[in-house]
């Protein structure tokens, strides 16, 4: 067996699965490169290929928001593209193309493309594959064309490679991908238990690994720490490994792990100390965090990149706010306040006028607004309506959403999510949210954000085709309820009598829904 039979193999074996990548999504990617001083290819209508697609959930799912672009994935494992086309067939998903290919045997036959992603692929490949995904990057890009790739660094990786070594050997003579699995789990935490007290420099490591590692699944737990192939690189030899192929770094896709000396002058005056060019920063700035995972936008050598984000950039893009706030921030001007999102971000200003704008966007979620329309809408909330408009009050405001989007309280995208705030009489979900809701992945929302949906939620989700009224839902919804025995009476035993389930579930429908619905899960 080559070396990638056996990779394909051990994905065969335990697949990857079908999960989505919120940062990965073609319209976040154009937002971080129209930021940076670019001007990338429309989502709407653009060509998006993705290496490495395991069974397609990323790709499914953006087909879905963005229905007038066209999809095309590349894997090498046979079953997981089997499993990606049947759950597009049967959903009647017809802009995706899932290919079972070798990369290494990809040619110009598969044409050019807008965005090319390759997440979790890079570093878990032989030397030989990464080197050709980059030659695919580019070769297939097309001018203005954005790369993302995510790959582990050092010395971060140090950490981890120390484990992972650790149990690569106790599970040497196992051939088994879940056997291996099981037996990693059981080592890393017998390896806990035998170590010294907490304070102990070596336990704390062996406890954050394996606080890493609760979390992913048996095959995400296999191919992030197990897998044969896992290649970690300084982020200056990556540097060196594009440039030989005619591509250039563009910067994260994540805004709040860059090195922007504008929002984060301290650290700028730091970095100063070691070099004054932008990429030598960045290498320090892993030094300095231990980092262990980047996650890139690339382009073709030759365009004019920006270290800094533009401020007039936010003319062209949506801003969206990090999920909804259960209480309103305290937005009076001159007082200081942290702006914290629901994922625990922050950012802490005394300014009036970018309080109101970032909690506007915060109470509006999941809907998005211009840098105009929120700019207008912030000074109505102040009771600056129908005072002229001060230039330097709109560049304020230009820094401010600025220092917000870095801080990634809030996110830029270019593309019009097609949700509904307000449920229809027959609510209908995508194809994709569908699929996910009924074969139990994390469910992913029209903005590409992959949500934990509780049980009875998903199975509402899994039967909004849009041919189904209320009366029908609850009908379909009790079935399903009963049959799999969510409910618990107050014994503890499940309720099977429908009537019952009926009149426990019948008054919740509504709630159900416009939980879905303010979650961005419907189109209808």
């Amino acid at each position: 067996m080559t070396t990638r039979e056996e990779l394909a193999s051990t994905y065969d074996d335990l697949p990857y699965g079908g999960i989505a990548f919120r940062e990965t999504h073609p319209g976040r990617l154009a937002a971080i490169a129209r930021l940076l001083g670019l001007s990338p290819p429309r989502v709407e209508t653009c060509r998006v290929l993705e290496l490495g697609c395991a069974e397609g959930g990323n790709l499914l799912a953006m087909a879905d928001s963005l229905p007038g672009a066209r999809f095309v994935g590349i894997d090498l494992s046979g079953r997981q593209i089997a499993t990606g086309r049947a759950r597009a067939r049967a959903e009647g998903i017809g802009n995706v193309d899932l290919l079972h290919m070798d990369l290494m045997e990809a040619d110009d036959s598969i044409g050019a493309f807008d965005y090319i992603l390759a997440h979790g692929v890079y570093s878990w490949v032989p030397p030989e594959v990464a080197d050709r995904i980059l030659h695919l990057f580019s070769h297939h890009l097309t001018p203005h064309g954005i790369a993302y790739v995510s790959f582990n660094v050092y010395p971060g990786w140090h950490q981890r490679r120390m484990v992972r070594d650790m149990l690569k050997w106790h599970g040497r003579q196992t051939h088994s991908p879940e056997v291996q699995v099981a037996r990693a789990r059981a080592t890393l935490e017998l390896m806990i238990r035998m170590a010294r007290d907490e304070t102990d420099t070596y336990k704390r490591i062996l406890l954050e690994e394996q606080k890493w590692t609760e979390d992913l699944t048996d095959g995400h737990f296999f191919h992030e720490v197990l897998e044969p192939d896992n290649h970690p690189c300084w982020f200056h030899e990556f540097l060196g490994r594009i440039a030989r192929h005619g591509l250039q770094y563009v910067g994260e896709a994540g805004l709040l792990s860059m090195p922007l000396g504008r929002f984060r002058p301290e650290l700028d005056e730091m970095l100063d100390q070691f070099s004054s060019d932008p990429l030598e920063k960045e290498q320090y700035v892993d030094f300095l965090r231990a980092r262990r995972f980047r996650k890139s936008l690339l382009c073709r050598e030759g365009l004019a990149v920006s270290r800094e984000p533009d401020p007039e950039s936010l003319d062209d893009l949506l801003l969206l706010a990090r999920g909804r706030l259960t209480e309103a921030p305290d937005v009076t001007p001159g007082v200081e306040t942290t702006l914290r999102s629901p994922d625990g971000r922050s950012l802490t200003t005394s300014d009036g006028l970018l309080k109101t704008a970032v909690a506007i966007l915060f109470q509006e979620w999941p809907r998005c607004a211009s840098f105009d329309a929120l700019y207008e809408a912030a000074r109505e909330a102040t009771g600056a309506a129908g005072v002229p408009v001060g230039f330097a009050e709109k560049a304020r405001l230009r820094d401010g959403i600025l220092r917000a989007l870095s801080a990634e309280i809030l996110e830029a995208v270019t593309w019009q999510a097609p949700f509904v705030k307000v449920p229809g009489e027959r609510p209908a979900a995508p194809a994709s949210v569908r699929i996910q809701a009924r074969v139990g992945l994390p469910v992913t929302n029209l903005w590409h954000i992959p949500v934990d949906v509780e049980d009875i939620g998903r199975i509402v989700l899994a039967q909004l085709d849009g041919t189904r009224d209320r009366a029908r839902l609850l009908e379909d919804l009790v079935a399903e309820v009963v049959k799999k025995e969510f409910l618990e009476g107050p014994s503890g035993t499940p309720v099977k009598d429908p009537q019952v389930v009926r009149r426990i579930l019948g008054p919740n429908l509504d709630a159900i829904l416009g939980r879905l619905a303010d979650n961005a899960f419907l189109v209808a």
